[in-house]
């Protein structure tokens, strides 16, 4: 089965060494494009979130330096308190507690809002992290100056914080009775980096530790326990949640964590992604959980940019990565109210007005959960349109003791894109400057090359919704008939 392992040797069984395509769990598909789903926002987005309620109907929100907005019917209102905010380039980040939506960052004091505006939470720290578990809000990274409280623990990047129990809105005083608590984490070095719930318990990542926090009572409330390891991340959206487990970006690799211990998964890829990455920037790194293909997007920023302009993607199921190039300000889980069959006719006057999406995207089922992502533009796009190109590059294929004629390289689709050329390359030894041929576009159901040579490798350039399962290219040992 074809597998982007660009940090692999050349000459690896089906390695692709180069993509812009995204796995499945049969082979390689072209990324899916951008389709225009809101209005843009008045400045740039530094936080967004889809929050459930109870009833099951979401709140789509966006944080800008000065604002909070509230996304509906395509379009954006503004649902700041009465006062503007003043931020500075510090993320917003949320959660959800039955129908109250909770919004945070580092320069805010905690704010609510079960409806329109948000407001201040009387009582609340301000923190660069937020979580809700287990009948609490939990802070990390807390600064109480300012606020009301009469804690005077004053900024500690090593704080946590705990709401009362069941009641996130009232006094956030450590109390035996309510069961607010704090406290520090401080058996390994450096500031709480982000919180993420795992079933009943909460995990606590630094840069390269990780606490998981068990709720005890009172008047401990949580108890946290050092994972074994030097193993972190960077930021909350670093983190990634697929329910059972927690898939994530660490100092030196990628790694999945089901509250035992955490797994490296990113051998493979990890040396050309963090050579790739631009470590300045690699605080802005932020994961998506696409449930729908059961996949995690890993946004980044590539080379010398500074904003995030390319993206790794896991299939867990498939255990398989790829990567594309893509252009964007923050990504953001959003849910879409759906377009039915017999809803057509309000909205296109005629099939040739259907927007360019594909049959099985999520964009046809109401309520349905979608990858998207804010642009640099400041305009929310889903990622439900048809692919527009892509291309999946082959290691060398061959050996060194044989020089043989490939005749022809016959793939195997489950979607046959709309166009697709080949551009073959040959090697008499691994090592030296490979010699390019000319390319040719696909012959009915193969591609006919001809050249000789003891090793062969073959870039695949697609446009259209295209997805790839296998490679057959014909070798024949040159003096053999």
């Amino acid at each position: 089965m074809l597998q982007y392992l660009p940090d692999m040797p050349e000459v690896t069984a089906e390695l692709l060494t180069s993509v812009e395509a995204i796995p499945t769990v049969r082979g390689y598909a072209g990324a899916p494009s951008g389709v225009t789903a809101y209005t843009a926002l008045a400045a740039a987005s530094t936080g967004a979130v889809v929050a459930y309620k109870l009833d099951g109907g979401t709140r789509l929100f966006a944080g800008t330096q000065s604002k909070l907005y509230e996304g509906s019917g395509g379009g954006w209102a503004d649902v700041s308190r009465g006062a503007n905010y003043t931020t500075g380039d510090v993320k917003w980040r949320f959660a959800q507690f039955g129908n109250t939506s909770l919004a945070i960052n580092k320069a805010t004091q905690l704010q609510q809002s079960a409806s329109g505006a948000f407001a201040d939470v009387a009582n609340a720290p301000k923190a660069a992290c937020i979580e809700s578990v287990n009948g609490f809000i939990v802070l990390a990274n807390c600064d109480d100056t300012g606020t009301g409280l009469a804690t005077g623990y004053g900024d500690q990047p090593n704080r946590w914080w705990c709401s009362p129990i069941f009641s996130p809105t009232t006094t956030w005083a450590p109390s035996v009775t309510t069961q607010a608590a704090s406290g520090l984490l401080v058996s390994a070095p450096g500031a709480i980096t982000g919180l993420k719930r795992l079933g009943e318990q909460i995990v606590a990542y630094k840069t390269r530790a990780m606490h998981v926090g068990t709720y005890i009572g009172s008047p401990e409330v949580f108890r946290w326990d050092l994972v074994p390891g030097e193993v972190g991340a960077g930021s909350q959206e670093a983190v990634v949640s697929i329910g059972s487990a927690h898939i994530f970006v660490g100092f030196e690799n990628f790694y999945l964590f089901d509250g035992s211990r955490p797994v490296p998964i990113g051998d493979g890829i990890k040396e050309s992604f963090f050579a790739e990455l631009n470590k300045s920037y690699a605080y802005k790194t932020e994961g998506l959980h696409d449930f729908n293909n059961q996949s995690v997007w890993f946004f980044f920023c590539s080379g010398a940019s500074t904003t995030l302009n390319a993206a790794v993607v896991y299939n867990y199921a498939a255990k398989k990565w790829g990567r594309v190039t893509i252009s964007a300000e923050l990504p953001v889980q959003t849910v879409v109210s759906g377009v039915t069959y017999d809803g057509l006719g309000a909205l296109y006057s005629t099939y040739n007005d259907l927007p360019a999406i594909a049959y099985d995207s999520p964009f046809w089922q109401s309520g349905a959960p979608v990858l998207s992502y804010i642009d640099t533009s400041h305009v929310l796009k889903t990622l439900t349109g048809v692919s527009t190109s892509s291309y999946i590059k082959t290691g060398y294929i061959g050996d060194d003791a044989i020089v043989s004629t490939c005749t022809r390289v016959r793939p195997r689709y489950r979607t046959k894109p709309t166009t697709a050329t080949i551009t073959p390359q040959t090697l008499m030894a691994l090592g030296d400057t490979p010699s390019s041929l000319a390319a040719s576009s696909i012959n009915g159901d193969r591609f006919d090359v001809m050249q000789s040579a003891r090793w062969h490798r073959f870039r695949f350039d697609f446009t259209g919704a295209m997805e790839i399962e296998s490679l057959l290219p014909t070798l024949i040992a040159d003096g053999d008939e």
